[in-house]
């Protein structure tokens, strides 16, 4: 955005760069600087409207200014991020499933009231259609083809990918078993796969929708599948065999 808006600025189309408040523009500080640095040497004003600062790189006092606010921000971010871990630690070990801005599992709603999942009947019978094909021998992408040609869309209303079939065969939580922190980190960083000694097994928080036997027994057929297919080979190769 800041590099669109100093385009548009040599272009003579904007007057001033505005930004909300600081820490809004610092949430990455290092990449901010740099970036504001090539904007005021463009000449490009920059204004920040909660704190009604003006940064201007004639000015000392003012970049003083935007720095003290910047530090400040940032530590109010480290808070935050603090803060945020320490509560849903608090609600893991009530039993409660921390729950954030996501869309949420497939075959579900989410009761903030009882901070429990709720059964949808139609989006439950395509999880159970799709445990039933993959139990019969129907793999991931033509799971997929199928939902996608019936019409049926995923929970964030786009089409069915051969890896989101993978997840959802794949995930506990449709026999009942809900863990929380099998990742660390986000998905607007890294999600890093944690130690499963480290996951927190929260009881009463998904009604199980697929038999036992049938979840373990699709688990087992998807083990074997991925040992036929990793002896196999990819593509013929013109040296293969020499």
């Amino acid at each position: 955005a800041v590099r669109e808006a100093l385009s548009l600025y040599q272009n003579g189309q904007v007057e001033a760069l505005l930004f909300p408040r600081v820490d809004r523009e610092t949430r990455f500080l290092f990449g901010s600087v740099s970036l504001l640095s090539e904007t005021l040497r463009a000449g490009l004003p920059v204004y920040f409207a909660r704190e009604q600062l003006s940064l201007d790189p004639n000015d000392p006092e003012s970049v003083e200014r935007y720095l003290s606010k910047a530090t400040q921000s940032q530590a109010y971010i480290d808070t935050m991020k603090t803060n945020t871990l320490q509560a849903k630690a608090k609600l893991v070990k009530g039993g409660i499933l921390p729950q954030g801005t996501g869309i949420g599992l497939y075959g579900f709603n989410w009761d903030k009231k009882n901070k429990k999942r709720i059964p949808i009947d139609f989006e439950v019978k395509v999880v159970q259609k799709v445990f039933a094909m993959r139990d019969e021998g129907t793999g991931f992408f033509n799971i997929a083809k199928k939902l996608n040609g019936q019409g049926v869309l995923t929970k964030s209303g786009s089409k069915w990918h051969p890896f989101t079939v993978k997840r959802m065969l794949t995930n506990p939580a449709y026999i009942g078993l809900t863990y929380f922190g099998k990742t660390s980190g986000s998905k607007k960083t890294k999600l890093v796969p944690r130690d499963e000694k480290d996951w927190r097994l929260l009881p009463d928080v998904t009604p199980p929708v697929i038999d036992e036997e049938l979840f373990w027994r699709v688990q087992e057929k998807i083990k074997r599948s991925k040992e036929i297919h990793a002896a196999l080979p990819h593509r013929e190769y013109l040296l293969t065999g020499h």
